[in-house]
């Protein structure tokens, strides 16, 4: 009787929790809102935090077809991947954007989505590319733009030509943008439009006059806190450039309580290094490595390579304002050797942008998937099967945690690939040096020694002048060789130099013709140089041995982002590629793999064509 009694309580109460659930499920309709703004919170501050809202509101849009909120939340993820740099992420869930928006063939959601593409194709070093989608979208036939959509393509064409140092083309949208803005009372986008506005200037009444214009308009919102940490830092950096010391430090001394306060460590990193610059003017070196130190904790704590480097930079100036220049050097390597891993880390990122696939929606999918799973089980099973609860989530954490063992061992292998390119690169250039100088130096030697011995020996022989005359031209044959492999010119006068000397080297043979055309005039880093210096080398090389011709055209241009490099040659029937690659075109495609580059072969009858393209992925590749 008693069992009976039990089990009749057991399933009014499973009734009631049944119940329970399909109310709580009703709830959840108008729940979406609510996860977005406890998300917004935490946009600043807390990532983890951020990206658990962003990831339930999403899920809830989605269980109630919420296709507004499930966009709002996917926006919302996306800028998170933005900011903390993972573009390969973002792009592709804007990639999974884009199934809704032909869903709903909407031109404004489609012009947000290449937004917000661009931001990341722009972070990620490819401001052509950027730029590209949001003129696209801003010229699109048929299509009629909301307001808000219109001014952020404005704005974000404006920062995209700002970058690629356009100052005039920039200036041009931010008008248009702010003549948008000031027409219909959008005074939020204002302050950002004046604050860039301010920054294509030189003059500094022309710069301070759109930074009070900004602070004009954030009076009128105090609840503008992170706009108001962009607006009172720029003012303190005019401020101090204008030499109103005082003035200056009163607002970074602000600045910085307001970023401390509200969690902007990105910000606050940035406003303490600058900080300490004008503590160290006054000699106030205590204060101002205080500063310094707190910059370089919050950049350890961000995880932040290219803070890091800015903050050793300003350590190295703080020493020497206190004569340590040996730690004044140390600093300074130390900044070299982060700005040399943030350029490495930024080729990474560019090059995950640029091979992203759907994987990644997938498996976004399949998180969000697992939780619906997880959050269904919770509010079905009760007390009597907790033990099948416990074992199913060991179950999910131990296969979670398998994938991500897997993710990080694909990881490290994608590395290893790019340390033995590396290493397998260093040692060819490495073997080229010791070989060309033995070519030199022994051989060189010998040659000479030869040359002293016949001279002593059979100076009267018949045949000496011909004997004399062969052994010089084998020693000048030497020299050009061990020139050719190892340019003493090319870091000092660097690569077109070293270029047109190997060229006229070959050319005064008789045997062979090599034209060279090229439009760049600057320098580039030492890693290009040497790689495209060697790649020419093999190629030219390739046709001297393997061409039915006897000319060769070499072309290096510099085209925006992009150094075009061919090699045509006048022989054909040369396709080296049916016989299995030599080891010289087997160098080439390492090193223009490694360079992140693409090639593209042509074996005529009449021509053989080698077509090469390599992205520089930093301006600062350029000296």
């Amino acid at each position: 009787m008693q069992i009976t009694k039990f089990i009749r309580k057991l399933i009014l109460l499973l009734l009631i929790l049944g119940i329970s659930h399909n109310i709580s499920g009703l709830t959840q309709v108008v729940s979406a809102d609510s996860l977005l703004m406890k998300a917004n919170k935490f946009k600043y501050t807390n990532q983890d935090s951020l990206k658990y809202y962003i990831k339930k509101a999403s899920l809830v849009a989605r269980q109630n077809n919420d296709v507004y909120n499930e966009i709002e939340a996917k926006f919302l993820l996306i800028d998170t991947y933005i900011r903390y740099g993972d573009y390969a992420t973002a792009l592709s869930l804007c990639d999974s954007l884009d199934n809704i928006q032909i869903q709903n063939n909407n031109c404004d959601l489609n012009a947000k989505i290449n937004i917000k593409k661009g931001i990341a194709l722009g972070s990620a070093g490819l401001n052509s590319q950027a730029l590209e989608l949001y003129l696209k979208s801003l010229n699109a036939e048929n299509c009629v733009l909301s307001i808000s959509t219109r001014n952020d393509l404005y704005y974000y064409i404006s920062t995209t030509y700002y970058s690629m140092n356009n100052i005039n083309e920039c200036k041009n949208y931010l008008k248009l943008g702010i003549e948008l803005s000031i027409k219909n009372n959008l005074d939020k986008d204002l302050i950002s439009s004046y604050l860039l506005y301010a920054s294509t200037f030189n003059q500094l009444d022309s710069v301070r006059y759109y930074v009070n214009k900004s602070t004009l308009i954030l009076n009128k919102y105090p609840g503008y806190v992170y706009e108001k940490v962009a607006v009172l830092g720029k003012k303190a950096s005019v401020c101090d450039y204008a030499g109103n010391l005082r003035e200056s430090k009163s607002l970074y001394k602000e600045v910085i309580r307001i970023s401390e306060l509200h969690g902007f460590n990105n910000r606050l990193s940035i406003l303490c290094n600058n900080y300490s610059y004008l503590f160290m003017d006054e000699k106030k070196y205590d204060s101002a490595k205080y500063y310094i130190d707190k910059a370089l904790s919050i950049s350890r704590y961000l995880k932040s390579v290219e803070l890091k480097a800015t903050v050793f930079d300003t350590y190295s100036d703080y020493y020497k304002g206190i004569d340590n220049y040996e730690k004044a050097l140390e600093c300074l390597d130390s900044s070299v050797y982060y700005r040399n891993e943030y350029r490495e880390n930024q080729q990474i990122q560019r090059s995950q942008v640029l091979t992203a696939t759907l994987k990644t929606e997938q498996k976004e999918k399949e998180i969000l998937q697992k939780e619906k799973q997880i959050s269904s089980m919770w509010l079905l099973i009760l007390g009597v099967i907790s033990v099948m609860i416990v074992f199913m989530f060991l179950f999910i954490f131990f296969r979670q945690k398998a994938r991500l063992q897997k993710a990080k061992l694909e990881t490290i292998e994608m590395d290893n690939k790019l340390e033995v390119a590396d290493a397998l690169l260093k040692g060819q250039d490495s073997e080229r040096k010791r070989l060309a100088m033995d070519l030199h130096d022994e051989l060189g030697a010998r040659m000479s020694a030869l040359r002293f011995m016949i001279d002593g020996s059979f100076g009267s022989h018949t045949k000496y002048k011909d004997v004399v005359s062969s052994i010089e031209v084998i020693h000048q044959n030497i020299r050009e060789l061990s020139h050719r492999m190892l340019p003493s010119q090319l870091e000092k006068s660097g690569l077109v130099v070293s270029l047109n000397s190997l060229i006229a080297s070959i050319n005064n043979t008789g045997d062979f013709a090599v034209e060279f055309n090229t439009n760049l005039k600057k320098r580039l880093s030492d890693k290009l140089e040497i790689n495209i210096y060697h790649i020419i080398f093999e190629l030219i090389n390739n046709a001297i041995k393997h061409s039915k011709g006897n000319h060769v055209f070499v072309q290096l241009m510099l085209h925006d982002d992009v150094l075009q490099l061919s090699v045509e040659d006048n022989g054909g029937d040369a396709d080296i590629s049916q016989e299995g690659d030599s080891m010289g075109l087997v160098n080439v495609k390492t090193r223009i793999e490694y360079l992140g580059g693409k090639l593209i072969e042509d074996f005529g009858k009449s021509l053989t064509l080698f077509m090469i393209e390599i992205p520089l992925t930093n301006k600062k590749q350029i000296i």
